[in-house]
């Protein structure tokens, strides 16, 4: 879900005045309070997340195992009184390549929500820090292994975190999915469209037989792309067939170097919809497609790393709905993980393990301890970031 520069500042300064726990407002705070707090990842950059990590080991902080977190919600497992969970988003390369190591080196845990239905099965595991530290690589060649983070940990890296009892593995969903909710034509798909593992306007178009398999851009040249919305919000998608994605790729093969395309084959979609008497999913059909996204997704992880794990749920793009959370009770998932939720600032014990707050990493400086960040400064660097347009995440 994009959001626009004006409406993503006042999402935040909703949030910032309402939407977080008590301890990252507090002026000065010795204890949590009963909060249990969970940070979000996605990207790590290793420089700052060493320093988060020293600033967590450093004032006594326990992190906890996904399942841990749960049970002290629950109310079966006590807390230690400084407890918190990290978790990490998309299994990007760079939690295999930084993430995974440096928590070894401090003996901390955290959690990995990853994409099965994009995830790769290779061969071999890539360098990581490790191997910097061992000097059988250097700094810039692992970064240069993937400068843009753009690439996600193979199956043989996710084994081998998994297998350290320091990081769980667990599901945010099949594909990292969206759907179309609207016939009106946006752009049409060209070597200029967004393409990652993790976030891409193509979504829509990936269907079962795309599992495990290194989908390229150009298998959907050619094709139109509407308005969109996470499949975890329960919107009905639109129908597109496969008739008129072929008559799609054949504009696209046949325009010839005509800069107007994409505009006369926009008519053509929009009057194509515009005879048609039902384009959108039915409500038993949405139901269904949010069931078996996450039953496949839990299945698939499963199978690849250990019966134990993919129990656990977070939705992409942070949003939901009460359809999603049904979902995830019918595919008899643990726990559904959230972004801010209005009206619940913190995780409690007797929270609803199935509406997890979680807030960025940036206010792991909030937390009780020595060297405690100001509030204004995060805040600072968060506003400097929107404005260089630096990547958030």
């Amino acid at each position: 879900m994009k959001y626009s520069f004006g409406q993503q500042a006042l999402y935040e300064l909703r949030t910032m005045l309402f939407g977080y726990p008590g301890f990252v407002y507090a002026p000065k705070a010795s204890q949590l309070v009963g909060e249990l707090p969970v940070f979000v990842f996605h990207s790590i950059e290793p420089a700052q997340f060493e320093q988060q990590l020293t600033y967590l080991a450093e004032n006594g902080y326990q992190t906890l195992s996904v399942n841990e977190f749960v049970q002290c919600l629950q109310g079966k497992r006590k807390a230690a009184p400084r407890s918190v969970l990290l978790t990490i988003d998309d299994g990007r390369s760079s939690v295999w390549r930084y993430g995974y190591p440096l928590l070894k080196k401090y003996g901390l845990k955290a959690t990995v929500f990853v994409i099965p239905g994009r995830t790769l099965e290779t061969e071999q595991v890539r360098p990581n820090l490790e191997s910097v530290w061992q000097n059988t690589t250097s700094k810039q060649d692992l970064h240069r292994l993937d400068p843009e983070d753009a690439d996600l940990c193979t199956w043989p890296e996710i084994r081998q975190m998994h297998a350290s009892a320091l990081i769980d593995i667990e599901s945010h969903t099949l594909f990292h999915r969206e759907v179309f909710v609207s016939p009106q034509v946006v752009d049409f798909v060209d070597q200029n469209t967004m393409f990652t593992p993790y976030n891409s306007p193509v979504t829509p178009y990936l269907q079962i037989d795309d599992v495990g398999n290194d989908v390229k851009l150009d298998d959907y040249f050619g094709f139109p792309l509407f308005d969109a919305s996470p499949l975890m919000a329960g919107q009905p998608a639109l129908k597109v067939s496969d008739e008129l994605l072929a008559t799609c790729r054949n504009a696209y093969e046949q325009k010839n170097g005509d800069a107007a395309w994409k505009d006369m084959l926009r008519e053509k979609v929009e009057r194509y919809f515009e005879k048609q008497q039902s384009v959108f999913q039915k409500n038993g059909e949405v139901e269904n497609s949010l069931c078996e996204d996450l039953m496949l997704a839990k299945e698939l992880i499963q199978q690849k790393v250990s019966p134990e794990a993919g129990q656990h749920l977070c939705l992409p793009y942070t949003v939901g709905s009460d359809a999603a959370v049904a979902a995830a009770q019918k595919a008899d998932m643990q726990s559904c993980f959230w972004g801010t939720i209005p009206g619940q600032r913190s995780n409690r014990r007797g929270s609803d393990p199935f509406r997890i707050v979680r807030i960025k990493n940036d206010f792991i400086w909030r937390l009780p301890g020595k060297n405690r960040k100001s509030l204004l400064g995060i805040y600072g660097l968060k506003v400097k970031r929107r404005l260089s347009k630096e990547q958030v995440y």
